[in-house]
């Protein structure tokens, strides 16, 4: 529900923003096809139904490579193409996660909010915290420097995506696992520094492939000299959120998620002001800049949040 009123929302947005009432309403099928296949993915990951999701995955890999390729080969890159294409995606991978044999009901999400009621609020709302914090960073960049400085910013993150979503798996693997650990004693710091030591390795081969000669090129065509150094900044700053994406999702394993809540809600502001004091200091780079340093000051604060947090009091999401 929530996402058919927001396609129908970024419909109208759309066509006042783009002009175009087919590309406003493209975007706007195509979003909702993909809310409701992340909603379906993120169920069988909660139902520890691996292979559907792998499978799915790997379906809507195999045809947005396919897709892109054919759409790039045939000089058909629009807005309404492209978003047809995340679209057909996320049909796809809706499709194979329904038609496998180990697919779940499809009231299994109904069933676990009905036994997890107390957690939907706060989980929905550091959620929102977290996403809202991010885009509203896109709309300071715009407006106090200038839409080059925004486009170099959007693509040195888009350079570190691999990155961010190994590290969001890797919290999905956090609150999975750890959820029957959350009574266990000691090893609250073992449980921090192995995924963050994994997800820094990875940033760190990540950088290493980015330097073998033509990767970049071949990755980001005629954008790659007008990003590369930016690479390098966005990438210190990823570092340091990986150690907050670990501390939050700990947090919710050991206090609950009202704890992480709490920590989001502190933090909200912080990169906002660091991204606007770089994007009006420093020309071109120093959006990333303020954003690396903000990043630096939220881990910092996640890991005294997750120091101080109690042991949870309540009952783990069943």
């Amino acid at each position: 529900m929530a996402g058919a009123v927001g396609s129908l929302a970024l419909m109208g947005m759309g066509w006042a923003v783009l002009g175009s009432a087919i590309d406003a309403v493209v975007l706007g099928i195509a979003t909702l096809i993909a809310v409701v296949f992340d909603t379906t993915r993120y169920e069988a990951i909660s139902d520890d139904r691996w292979r559907p999701v792998a499978m799915a995955d790997l379906a809507g890999l195999g045809l947005v490579a396919a897709t892109g390729l054919g759409l790039t080969i045939a000089g058909v890159v629009s807005i309404a193409a492209m978003s047809a294409a995340w679209g057909a995606r996320a049909l796809l991978g809706l499709v194979v996660l329904r038609a496998l044999p180990s697919a779940g009901a499809p009231r299994a999400a109904w069933f676990w909010v009905s036994r997890n009621r107390s957690l939907v609020g706060p989980l929905t709302a550091e959620t929102g915290l977290f996403m809202t914090a991010g885009y509203a960073v896109n709309w300071v960049v715009a407006a106090i420097a200038d839409f080059v400085a925004l486009g170099i910013y959007r693509a040195a993150q888009v350079a570190m995506n691999p990155i961010v979503t190994l590290g969001q798996s890797a919290t999905v693997l956090l609150l999975r696992t750890g959820r029957d650990r959350a009574q266990a004693p000691g090893g609250r710091w073992q449980r921090l520094l192995l995924p963050v030591a994994l997800l820094e390795a990875a940033i760190g081969l990540w950088l290493l492939a980015l330097l073998i000669p033509g990767v970049g090129s071949i990755l980001f065509g005629e954008n790659w000299d007008a990003i590369s150094s930016a690479i390098w900044i966005a990438a210190a700053g990823q570092m340091f959120g990986c150690i907050t994406l670990v501390a939050t999702a700990l947090m919710k394993v050991d206090a609950g998620p009202r704890r992480a809540l709490q920590f989001r809600a502190t933090v909200f502001w912080v990169d906002l002001v660091a991204v606007g004091i770089g994007a009006a200091t420093v020309p071109v780079l120093g959006a990333l800049i303020g954003l690396a340093v903000g990043q630096v000051v939220v881990a910092f604060v996640a890991l005294g949040f997750y120091a101080a947090s109690p042991r949870r009091r309540e009952s783990p999401p069943q």
